[in-house]
C-alpha cells in the first residue's frame, strides 16, 4: 500500500515507520522518546498540525538526522495554517539523511513545498522524480495524469513570474503585515491588505461580499462561533456567516448573521452550517448554501424574505452546487456544479429564468470556460465580463483567478491576474468594488496570512494610464508605456541581429564583465545541436497568448486540426522562433473507438503532424520532442454512465498536449548508432556547458538519455543510461561537482523532431 497523494487525513503514514533508513526507529531509543514519538504522531493523524510540530521539535532535538521525524514535520507544516513555507527544509533534511530506501513519496511532498514556496524549476524536477516510481495501472495512470498536470503548473509559475519587470514573489517568511505593497514594473504596483486579524483568523475566512457602500461586510468562516476564533477546534467541521462593520477606519469585531435576525425561521441557526454565496449588484438578493443546497432571499420593503431552495433544475440530486452568481439581469445565473457530464469535477453552468419566475435548466458553458480541473466562485460585471477561480488554464498551483470577455457571441480565452494576486495555492471568490474599478476582494492562501484563506482588498495603482481606461485588474495589462516602447525597440534590435547571425540566448555569467563575441564551431548531424556564432546576454521572453496553454484538438477519425488548433500552433511557433531557449514536449492522444494498435498508431501520427508544422514554421527541431499514448491517458470520460457514446468527451481526447520549458542554456549531443561514446564534436559541446556552470555557480544542470526505435525497448533504454553516464563523467573531469549533475534516461519513449537524431543526451540549465 501507498501514501494517498491527495487526501488531508494522513492515518496512513504508519506504513512508512519501517520504510526509511536512518529513522528513529531504526535505532534503539528510550522509552521517553518512544512515547513522546507516538503522542507527535497521534496529532498529526488528528490534524493538530501545530502541536505537533511542538513534539516533533523535541523529537529533532534528540535525532536532527532522523528521516522519519524530518519526514513527518515535513508534513505537519505543508498543512498547517500559517508555516506551510517551512516544509521544503524538512523534506530535503529527510531525503538528505535517507539512503537507498527513501520512500518514493517523498518527492511529490518536496515538490508540493518547493512550489508553494514560489521555486517552480525545483518543483518541477521534484515531481518528475516521483514520477518515475508510479506504476503502469490504471490508479497509476491516473495519478500520472494528475503529477502531469502539477508539472504544468510550474512551467506556468515560470511564465507568469516572466510577466513582471520586477520580481513581486514572497521568497521567504515575513511576519504578518497588513498591507504590502508588490511593484510590477518602474511605476506600476498592487497593493494587498489583508482585512486584519478582526475579520480573518487562523481557519478558512472567504467570500466576502459588501453591503452598505462597502461599510457592511458579510463573509463564510470556518472558526468555531462557540470558541476563542484564533483557536482550532478538533472533530467538527463549522462553518458559518458572519457580518462586521466598518467604524473609525477600523472593522469592528464580527458577530454570527444570526444576531441580525434576518430571517424569521430560524434558517441561520448557529448549530448548522451555512455560507453566503453571492449578493446581486442591487444589493437586494442573497443567494446561500446550506445542507448541500442554494437558497435565494429577496430584500422587499426592508426586509429579507425567509431563504427558498433553488428548483431541482439547479439543486441536481446527487450533486453539489456550492457555488452561484445572479447577474445583473436578474434573469441570468450561472452555477458552479459536478454534474456527470461535465469537462471536470466542477464546471460553469447557465440558466435562465423565464418570464414565469421558472429556471430553466443548467447548461454547460464550454471548453473555452471549463476545464478538466476545477471551476469555482464565479462574479460577473455587466453581461460581458466575467470572474472566476480554476485550478485549470494557466494556473500556477491550486484555484487561481481568472477573467473572460463575452465579445461577438462567445467568450475569450480565459486571462489569469498572474502573481503576486495569484499563488501556488487556492485564490477564490474574487469580486470587484462597485465604488472604484481599482479595488478587488476576494479569499487567498498567502505566506503572510493569519491562518489559511485570509479575506485581502486589492488596491491598482497606474502612472502611466488613466482609470478609466483600466475596466479590469489584471496582471497581463500592467506593463507601462514606456516599457512597451522599449520593448518594441528591443525587438527590432533582435530582429536586425538575427538576420546577421545566429543567436543563443544563455544566461549571462554572474560577474559582470564586457560582452566578447564567442566564435564556436558548427556541429555536424552527429553532434546534432548546432551551434551559435554569437553569446549575448538574456531577454525577456514575449508575452504568449493564454490559450497557447490548452490542448491542440483534433476531428474524429482523422488527422485534421480544428480551426482555432491551425491558430493556435501557428501562434506556438511564432512564440517558439521569437524564444530559441525554450523547449517543447509534444504528447499525442485518441479517443477510445478503435484498437489499441490503430489508437497509438493515431496519437503518434497527430504528434507528428503538429511537430512537423512547428518545423515548417522556422522552430529548431531538437527543441521539439514527442511522445504518444494512444487513448491510455483520457481526459475526459469516452462513455457516459450507462456505457453509451459520449462525443462530448471523446472530442476532448483526440488532442495533442504540450509543455514548454525555458533554460538558461540547452544544448544536445548526438551519438552513434547503439554507442554510448562521446565524440570529438560532443565533447566540444560538454566543454561549453561546463564553463558556463562554472561562470555560474550553484547552477544545476539536467541530462535526459535517448535511443531511437531500433531493437529492444529494454535495450535501449539501458543505452540510454549509458549515453547519461558517459555525459556525466566528462561533465565530472571537467571539475562540475556530481552534487549539481541530475540524470534521467528514457529510452526510445520521446523521439525528437523527423530529421533529427535521437540517439541523443539532452542537457538542460534552468
Amino acid at each position: 500500500m501507498r501514501l494517498q497523494l491527495f487526501i488531508p487525513k494522513i492515518s496512513f503514514l504508519i506504513i512508512f515507520l519501517s520504510f526509511i533508513v536512518g529513522s528513529a526507529l531504526s535505532q534503539k531509543v528510550s522509552k521517553t522518546e518512544k512515547a513522546l514519538h507516538k503522542q507527535a504522531f497521534e496529532k498529526l493523524d488528528l490534524e493538530q498540525y501545530g502541536e505537533a510540530v511542538k513534539d516533533y521539535l523535541q523529537l529533532l532535538e534528540m535525532r536532527p538526522k532522523s528521516s522519519q521525524y524530518n519526514f513527518e514535520i515535513g508534513i505537519a507544516y505543508l498543512r498547517s495554517a500559517k508555516e506551510f513555507y517551512k516544509a521544503e527544509k524538512y523534506f530535503e533534511d529527510a531525503l538528505k539523511y535517507s539512503t537507498e530506501d527513501t520512500i518514493e513519496e517523498l518527492f511529490f511532498y518536496l515538490g508540493k513545498s518547493y512550489q508553494n514556496n514560489h521555486k517552480f524549476a525545483e518543483a518541477k524536477k521534484s515531481y518528475q522524480n516521483f514520477e518515475r516510481f508510479i506504476k503502469p495501472s490504471k490508479d497509476g495512470a491516473k495519478l500520472k495524469a494528475q503529477v502531469n498536470w502539477l508539472e504544468k503548473t510550474c512551467n506556468h509559475g515560470e511564465y507568469h513570474v516572466k510577466l513582471n519587470t520586477k520580481n513581486p514573489l514572497e521568497n521567504k517568511s515575513k511576519p504578518v503585515n497588513d498591507v504590502k505593497k508588490y511593484f510590477l514594473n518602474a511605476s506600476d504596483y498592487v497593493i494587498l491588505q489583508n482585512l486584519g486579524n478582526k475579520i480573518n483568523s487562523v481557519h478558512d475566512d472567504e467570500g466576502a461580499v459588501f453591503f452598505d457602500e462597502e461599510n457592511d461586510i458579510f463573509f463564510t468562516s470556518k472558526r468555531n462561533p462557540f470558541a476563542n476564533p484564533n483557536e482550532f477546534t478538533y472533530g467538527k467541521e463549522f462553518e458559518q456567516i458572519y457580518v462586521s462593520k466598518y467604524q473609525d477606519e477600523d472593522w469592528a469585531l464580527p458577530n454570527l448573521i444570526s444576531s441580525l435576525k434576518l430571517f424569521d425561521s430560524g434558517f441561520d441557526d448557529p448549530s448548522s452550517q451555512i455560507s453566503i454565496v453571492a449578493v446581486n449588484k442591487d444589493e437586494n438578493t442573497m443567494i446561500l448554501y446550506k445542507d448541500e443546497l442554494l437558497y435565494e432571499t429577496v430584500k422587499e420593503n426592508g426586509k429579507w424574505s425567509k431563504p427558498k431552495a433553488f428548483p431541482e433544475t439547479i439543486n441536481i440530486k446527487k450533486s453539489r452546487q456550492p457555488s452561484a452568481y445572479l447577474a445583473d439581469d436578474g434573469k441570468t445565473l450561472i452555477v458552479i456544479s459536478d454534474k456527470e457530464g461535465g469537462y471536470g469535477d466542477r464546471d460553469m453552468y447557465i440558466t435562465i429564468r423565464d418570464e414565469n419566475g421558472k429556471w430553466g435548466e443548467l447548461e454547460n458553458m464550454g471548453s473555452v470556460l471549463n476545464t478538466e480541473q476545477d471551476e469555482d466562485t464565479p462574479f460577473m460585471i455587466g453581461d460581458d465580463l466575467l470572474y472566476f477561480s480554476s485550478k485549470g488554464h494557466s494556473s500556477i498551483g491550486g484555484y487561481d483567478v481568472f477573467f473572460s470577455k463575452f465579445k461577438d457571441g462567445k467568450w475569450s480565452n480565459p486571462q489569469s491576474l498572474g502573481i503576486p494576486i495569484n499563488t501556488p495555492r487556492d485564490e477564490i471568490a474574487y469580486i470587484r468594488s462597485k465604488k472604484d474599478p481599482t479595488i478587488a476582494y476576494y479569499a487567498s492562501a498567502r505566506v503572510d496570512g493569519y491562518g489559511y484563506k485570509d479575506v485581502y482588498r486589492i488596491t491598482a495603482y497606474y502612472k502611466t494610464r488613466k482609470r478609466e481606461d483600466l475596466p479590469s485588474i489584471a496582471m497581463v495589462d500592467f506593463l507601462s508605456d514606456e516599457l512597451k516602447r522599449k520593448e518594441a525597440e528591443e525587438k527590432k534590435k533582435a530582429e536586425e541581429k538575427e538576420a546577421a547571425a545566429a543567436v543563443a540566448v544563455v544566461t549571462p555569467p554572474v560577474k559582470e564583465e564586457p560582452k566578447k563575441e564567442v566564435k564556436e564551431e558548427v556541429n555536424t548531424v552527429e553532434e546534432v545541436k548546432k551551434e551559435p556564432e554569437v553569446v549575448v546576454a538574456k531577454k525577456e521572453p514575449q508575452k504568449v497568448d493564454e490559450d497557447l496553454f490548452r490542448d491542440i484538438l483534433f476531428s474524429f477519425n482523422g488527422n485534421t486540426l480544428t480551426e482555432e488548433s491551425e491558430e493556435q500552433v501557428r501562434k506556438i511557433g511564432e512564440y517558439m522562433k521569437a524564444n530559441p531557449d525554450f523547449v517543447i514536449s509534444l504528447s499525442g492522444h485518441a479517443d477510445y473507438i478503435g484498437t489499441d494498435e490503430v489508437n497509438d498508431e493515431v496519437s503518434r501520427q497527430r504528434a507528428l503532424i503538429v511537430t512537423r508544422k512547428l518545423v515548417a514554421a522556422g522552430v529548431d527541431p531538437y527543441n521539439v520532442n514527442y511522445t504518444y499514448e494512444g487513448e491510455r491517458n483520457p481526459k475526459a470520460d469516452g462513455k457516459n454512465p450507462d456505457g453509451s457514446d459520449n462525443p462530448d468527451g471523446r472530442a476532448k481526447n483526440r488532442r495533442v498536449e504540450f509543455e514548454l520549458g525555458q533554460f538558461a542554456m540547452y544544448r544536445v549531443v548526438g551519438f552513434a548508432s547503439n554507442s554510448s561514446s562521446v565524440g570529438s564534436k560532443g565533447m566540444t559541446t560538454i566543454q561549453d556547458v561546463a564553463n558556463f556552470m562554472k561562470s555560474n555557480p550553484g547552477r544545476k544542470v539536467e541530462l535526459s538519455g535517448f535511443s531511437d526505435s531500433v531493437g529492444n525497448a529494454a535495450y535501449n533504454k539501458v543505452l540510454s543510461e549509458k549515453r547519461v553516464s558517459a555525459v556525466a563523467e566528462e561533465l565530472k573531469k571537467l571539475g562540475i561537482d556530481s552534487s549539481l549533475i541530475s540524470t534521467s534516461f528514457y529510452g526510445e519513449e520521446r523521439p525528437s523532431a523527423p530529421g533529427t537524431n535521437s540517439r541523443r543526451v539532452e542537457i538542460r540549465i534552468n
